[in-house]
Formats: structure tokens, sequence, C-alpha cells
């Protein structure tokens, strides 16, 4: 009788881990290898992030003489915020390391910037705010240098991530693959082949689609390059699925069984 409530508890076991054991794809971009032998026609799409109202833009001008682009610096000197001098109520310091003028695009799609006045932003790419700001500032300096970024340049990654949650880029390198790096990869039971993403389109409408990270094809996809306020969704693969109906007891008891199965066989030696 000992024999067999033993062997029925080693089976028990043995078909439980069984079971437990699946083969899970992990592979992206299986078929990398094939990407250059794709027609010219087809390459990655360049980020099209466009400005809007609300948005931070961390915008710095220089040149070789410091000294003329000041006034185009306001609240900005020697690599400090000068806070005392804040009167336009749209510059704010930064975060980052190297401190610099944060300008919030307002209502009318415009920036408040030092001595140019209302600058036209809403609508525009941060390069072409960057173009426009040249070509306006080389009025005044000569060989002008301009950097715009956005600050608040935010997507959310959840599901099946190992840290899941909202992730500030730098806007240029938002990308899928950046987001989940960012997010410390999918666990092994995200499924890759079925990824969501959902984005916010201009007129409020939510749009979704579903991208494959097992396929190249993904990266020529208008949404590899992420818009702000993206949203990635990794849904569980049917490994997990079928691990969340199961009793959450169930590891208990097959521990359990483990312990009976020795207690068992040392009885049945003695």
């Amino acid at each position: 009788m000992r024999f067999k409530l033993a062997s029925f508890i080693r089976l028990f076991v043995l078909l439980y881990i069984i079971a437990s054991c699946h083969s899970v794809e992990v592979t992206y971009l299986q078929d990398i290898d094939e990407v250059n032998n794709l027609s010219d026609t087809k390459k990655i799409q360049k980020n099209t992030t466009k400005i809007k109202t609300g948005d931070e833009l961390v915008i710095m001008v220089s040149a070789e003489d410091r000294d003329v682009v000041k006034p185009f610096n306001q609240n900005y000197s020697s690599g400090e915020i000068i806070r005392n001098t804040v009167n336009s109520g749209n510059v704010q310091p930064t975060v980052d390391s190297t401190p610099a003028p944060t300008y919030i695009v307002d209502s009318n799609g415009n920036i408040d910037f030092p001595t140019l006045g209302n600058i036209k932003a809403s609508g525009l790419t941060t390069e072409g705010l960057k173009d426009n700001l040249h070509k306006i500032l080389s009025r005044y300096i000569r060989e002008p240098l301009v950097s715009v970024r956005l600050r608040n340049f935010k997507v959310s990654v959840l599901g099946e991530v190992k840290q899941p949650g909202e992730y500030t880029l730098y806007e240029g390198n938002g990308t899928v693959l950046r987001a989940i790096a960012l997010a410390g990869d999918l666990t092994m039971y995200g499924k890759r082949e079925d990824v969501l993403l959902l984005r916010k389109e201009g007129n409020g409408d939510l749009r979704k689609t579903r991208l494959d990270l097992t396929k190249s094809d993904f990266l020529f996809s208008p949404y590899y390059n992420l818009q702000q306020g993206d949203i990635i969704y990794i849904s569980p693969n049917k490994v997990q699925q079928k691990n969340a109906k199961r009793d959450p007891n169930l590891g208990i008891y097959v521990s359990l069984a483990t312990v009976l199965i020795s207690v068992l066989t040392l009885l049945r030696i003695k």
C-alpha cells in the first residue's frame, strides 16, 4: 500500500512538471539577416513627432561669441539658471545635469522666446522649429547653433515586461525597442509576436496597431518611432494564461507531495 501511494505521488509530480514545461519563443527579429536585401524604398521611417500645446521644449542657442547669444538664452548664464530674473512665466529650469531654459508651448501654439517674442511651435517637429529659429537668429548672430528637444516625451510600457511604467525618452530616440529596453525587456511569458500599441491622434481618436517583434517588418512601420503619450501593452502568452488559471496553492501541494514521498521512502527502507 505504501509502495502504491508513493508511486502515485511520484507520477503526479512527474505529470505536473511535464505539464509546466513549454517551449517559449523569445527571439526578436528572426529574419533580420534578410533586411539588407530589401528594396531601397523600404527604409526605417523618420521620426515625425509634432510639437503640441503644453509641450516642454529645451532650447539652447550658442555661437562662437558667447556674449552675442546671451539675449537669446534668457535666464541662462555661465551654465546656471538665474532664478531671480524669471519674468515671462514660461521659462523653467530643467532637472537635467546641465541646466537650461524650458519653454512651455502656450494655448496658441507659441513659445515666448527671449528678444524674439512669440514663436510658432505647435504643429512643427523639433527639427522644423530648430530650422525656423536658425533662420531668424541668423539675422542677429553669425553662424548660430540651435538645439531643440522635447523634455516631456513620455510613453507607457505595460503588461509582461520586467519593469512596467511610464518612461521619459529623448525625442529622436523614442522607438519601440528603446522603450522596451527601458522597461527591462519582456518577460519570457510576453507575447512577442502580438504587441499592442495605442496612439492618440491629433483629432482625439485612439488608434491601435499590433506589431510582431519576431519579424523585421515592424522596423519599417510608422509605429516603430513612438509618439508622445503612446502606450505599449505586452499581453501574456498561452503559458502564462494557463498559469494564471491554476490554483495558486498548487505549488505548495506539489512541495508537500515531494516531502511525503521522501518520508514514505525512508519508512519503506526501514
